[in-house]
């Protein structure tokens, strides 16, 4: 099950993403992403600190919200990834697309 906390300011944003990033739990946190850039926010941070997994549906979800940002003129990054999963991502190459930083 994923948790997500929430903080936003102004035009900004973090979510932390508690739990796994899987298919079965993307819904929620879709329509939320989705309100949040409908409602004007510029740069939306994930904080995956405590996100015990990703799998493919998750890995296309946070691509597709970097392009719906980018869009906009808006940024994403995800912060507090674990050295295999920052590892994952490298090797993704999503690092040429957003800033990712590990813990």
């Amino acid at each position: 099950m994923l948790n997500i906390e929430e903080k936003s300011e102004k035009e900004k944003c973090t979510m932390k993403l508690n739990g796994e990033l899987v298919a079965t739990d993307l819904d929620v946190l879709k329509k939320r992403v989705h309100n949040l850039i409908s409602n004007g926010i510029l740069s939306l941070t994930f904080d995956m600190s405590d996100t015990e997994s990703v799998d493919s549906a998750g890995v296309g979800f946070i691509a597709a919200t970097h392009n719906s940002l980018e869009k906009v003129g808006g940024v994403f990054k995800i912060i507090g990834l674990s050295k295999d999963m920052h590892q994952f991502f490298i090797c993704l190459r999503m690092n040429t697309h957003f800033t990712i930083e590990s813990k």
